[in-house]
């Protein structure tokens, strides 16, 4: 996808939302030239197309697949920005792995993009194991989880905006909902899920050593009961 920058970003954000209405339960993994800025995807700065279309990923629950680089994918006399972007749904971040900007001169200011593309190889739920995910936290990246994790609280599990009623309210409902449902299973896994998914766009993830998944699943039953690591 192009984003032109000689017009609105916003003429080019509904364009998201069309392809997404067409992939419903489908992985969906978005190539695009922004021409926006932001720190959110590594940049210097942010500009008003970045934080505009930050705030579209988030509203839509679509991760940054970009990784922190000494290179930039722009690049040329005027300057170098981070302004290329894989953007992945729910169903395919966990299959971009490797991502990285290739150091190989290109035939354009833009330099090449390498990733590749497999299974997630962090949680293996067909067989029953969960390998534990590590990640690298940041003071500032932290800002930016928590951002993303009210928003998938507010829209997921209470259904309320924070515009509305407060980031200090969301809390108080959390613990109301928390109290009076009879599904807490239910409630634990959206929970789990809304870190899940708040982590994966904020921080970027460590592999496991081989030491450790074999550790992870020598402790995978304990006591006649299986237990699970996230």
């Amino acid at each position: 996808m192009y984003f032109d920058i000689n017009r609105s970003i916003d003429t080019d954000l509904p364009k998201i939302q069309e392809i997404l209405t067409h992939a419903i339960g489908r992985v969906a993994i978005f190539v695009v030239d922004s021409n926006a800025r932001s720190r959110t995807w590594h940049d210097v700065l942010t500009n008003k197309q970045g934080k505009a279309l930050g705030e579209c990923l988030i509203i839509r629950q679509l991760y940054i697949a970009n990784e922190e680089s000494c290179h930039k994918t722009f690049q040329s006399g005027r300057g170098a920005s981070n302004i290329d972007l894989t953007i992945a749904n729910n169903q395919a971040i966990g299959s971009i792995n490797n991502w990285s900007i290739h150091e190989q001169e290109s035939c354009s200011d833009h330099n090449i993009v390498k990733y590749e593309l497999g299974n997630d190889k962090y949680s293996h739920h067909d067989t029953g194991t969960i390998i534990k995910r590590r990640y690298i936290v940041t003071q500032r990246d932290t800002s930016k989880f928590l951002e993303i994790f009210i928003n998938i609280m507010e829209q997921q599990v209470t259904g309320i905006s924070t515009k509305e009623v407060g980031v200090e309210k969301l809390g108080e409902a959390l613990t109301n909902g928390i109290q009076s449902t009879t599904k807490i299973e239910e409630t634990d896994e959206e929970l789990q899920d809304a870190l899940d998914k708040a982590c994966k766009t904020s921080f970027r993830q460590t592999r496991n050593t081989n030491k450790e998944k074999r550790q992870n699943n020598t402790n995978q039953f304990r006591d006649g009961h299986i237990t699970s690591q996230c």
